[in-house]
């Protein structure tokens, strides 16, 4: 789970590197040229935001989530693999 001082940084920072793109535009080149690199710039940095975003819930009911049949399936392999070995989790999945 991503934590709020690290969300928090992460937000400051992505609008520090869109400021900066924005303050250190040259005015002698044209407007369409400076808001495509402004644009690619926010674009990154939006897409990276939500990539993490994404990341930090992985067991939502969407598309590329973890289901619960990779985790059953991991179990399986370590039965198999270390019969007398315990998991660090409770059997709910929810840690105390």
């Amino acid at each position: 789970m991503v934590t709020t001082p690290v969300w928090f940084t992460l937000l400051v920072g992505g609008a520090v590197v869109i400021l900066s793109g924005l303050i250190f535009a040259d005015r002698r080149e044209r407007f369409v040229v400076q808001a495509a690199l402004a644009a690619a710039v926010t674009i990154m940095v939006t897409t990276g935001l939500m990539l993490v975003r994404f990341l930090d819930q992985p067991y939502e009911d969407q598309a590329g989530s973890i289901r619960p049949t990779e985790m059953r399936r991991s179990l399986e392999i370590m039965d198999r693999e270390a019969p007398g070995l315990r998991p660090p989790f409770p059997p709910t999945g929810v840690s105390a």
